[in-house]
């Protein structure tokens, strides 16, 4: 018995190191799965906070404290009216789970069975995290309040920014902001009729409508559709795609910005102009299954630079942190948790983002 107990405990323990040794290559993994979230992470627009609430200083309304003045000349310092910062207070927590039961733990015997194991159920629930993770990004939390906040609960379609046709009676406050009363707090948006009559049109302008403060979109996700469109618009000697997206991502470059198909935008007719803080073109920063070694650790997110744009604020120690295998009180199975906890995507200036989608049936 004691020799049977002895092989249990170290099986017990190899299933806990095996996972354990390759957390950070599934994180590496999940990241790179969502283009979007992979740009996140690389461009340095992701940031570590300990706080209750994630706070970015925003330009609402110019002062007019800058000027002009004859050398004796009295200069305004009048207080500005209005916030000065967006604070977004909610936080929002994906979790993904890997089950043992006791059952096939016995079946399981021996270090490769152990680690066969452990790999597929691994494999299973990166999965699982990667597709719930890119639904969660491009969808809202209007619905479902426990999912992140998406890119529909920051950039809404309709002419002055504040309303959604996308997602019905969707909140014209954003960062605890309000659109309807700030003209600076609202993001770009057109409408294409068909794509051939004005899509590079619009996409144009809404391209130059978010040129800011020295900052331009610097990724473009679409309808998978649409993006088809822009591929026969351009022509096959007229396209340039960029160096920076991992092996197997196409891209199409638009007025310098890269701009891919999106699978959960099909069926939308919709393209997101986007702006974020980082600077993505850095090519230090290349993500490698090593930066995710250490929860916390990664050292280029430290660098956060604030930049006008969209960036992601994780928790400290909840970045795809994985908790040790626990056995539930009324279960006869061990259980393990990959966690990601961040305030879901933040803006700290949203007249640099824009979205566009179509008038009618979406169509070349």
């Amino acid at each position: 018995m004691a020799v049977a107990a002895s092989q249990t405990v170290n099986y017990d323990r190899l299933y806990s190191t095996t996972t354990a040794h390759n957390r950070h290559k599934v994180a590496y993994q999940i990241v790179q799965a969502n283009r979007l979230v992979w740009w996140l992470f690389r461009s340095r627009s992701v940031m570590y906070e300990g706080g209750t609430e994630s706070a970015q200083p925003v330009v609402l309304e110019e002062t007019d404290n800058v000027r002009g003045t004859d050398p004796y000349e009295e200069f305004d310092t009048a207080v500005e009216d209005g916030p000065d910062s967006a604070r977004y207070i909610d936080t929002f927590r994906t979790i993904g789970s890997m089950k043992l039961s006791e059952s096939e733990k016995a079946k399981n015997r021996g270090k490769a069975k152990v680690v066969s194991l452990s790999r597929a159920k691994q494999t299973t629930m990166r999965l699982s995290f990667q597709n719930e993770l890119s639904k969660q990004i491009f969808g809202t939390n209007s619905a479902s309040p426990k999912n992140i906040r998406g890119l529909q609960d920051l950039i809404h379609a309709a002419a002055d920014g504040t309303q959604s046709g996308v997602v019905n009676a969707q909140t014209a406050t954003v960062g605890l902001i309000s659109k309807t009363n700030y003209a600076n707090w609202r993001n770009r948006y057109r409408q294409i009729s068909t794509f051939g009559d004005n899509g590079l049109d619009q996409m144009e302008t809404v391209h130059m409508q978010c040129t800011e403060m020295g900052r331009s979109p610097n990724i473009a996700p679409m309808d998978s559709a649409v993006y088809r469109f822009l591929k026969k618009e351009f022509g096959p000697n007229q396209r340039e795609s960029s160096k920076i997206w991992p092996e197997g991502f196409k891209n199409i470059l638009f007025e310098g910005t890269p701009t891919y198909p999106e699978k959960q935008l099909d069926n939308t007719g919709r393209i997101y102009m986007l702006t974020t803080s980082g600077d993505g073109m850095d090519p230090r920063h290349d993500l490698k299954p090593e930066d995710f070694k250490t929860v916390g650790g990664m050292d280029v997110m430290e660098e956060f630079e604030g930049n006008p744009g969209i960036y992601l604020p994780v928790l400290k120690g909840r970045d795809f942190a994985m908790t040790p295998f626990r056995t539930p009180h009324n279960g006869d199975y061990v259980v393990r948790h990959l966690i990601l906890e961040s305030y879901g995507l933040c803006t700290n200036s949203m007249k640099n983002q824009g979205v566009l989608d179509f008038s009618g049936t979406v169509e070349y």
